[in-house]
């Protein structure tokens, strides 16, 4: 089986990551960790009309909606490896 994402909540104790990660391996589950270390996004409404673009030197974002009218829009995601994602999104503020 493969697991895309686990997240696990732990005590912030001394010893306490390597008990988790001891488990883990007596289980026989690898861990991969694949960085990625930065991205490109663009948000286009749906007449194409670009609205916002920028980049993260993270993997996680937060923008808000709340100027943008209500519609539909696309963001697309632009990974260093140049992979493009392109998602829909309703915004109904």
């Amino acid at each position: 089986m493969f697991i895309k994402q686990l997240s696990v909540f732990i005590e912030n104790r001394k010893g306490r990551l390597e008990q988790v990660l001891e488990v883990l391996k007596n289980e026989n589950i690898n861990i991969i960790s694949k960085l990625q270390t930065g991205f490109q996004y663009i948000i286009t409404d749906i007449s194409g009309k670009e609205i916002n673009k920028g980049s993260s030197k993270t993997n996680t974002i937060s923008l808000s909606t709340e100027n943008l009218p209500n519609g539909l829009y696309s963001v697309s995601i632009i990974a260093e490896n140049n992979t493009i994602n392109t998602k829909k999104i309703l915004i109904q503020n």
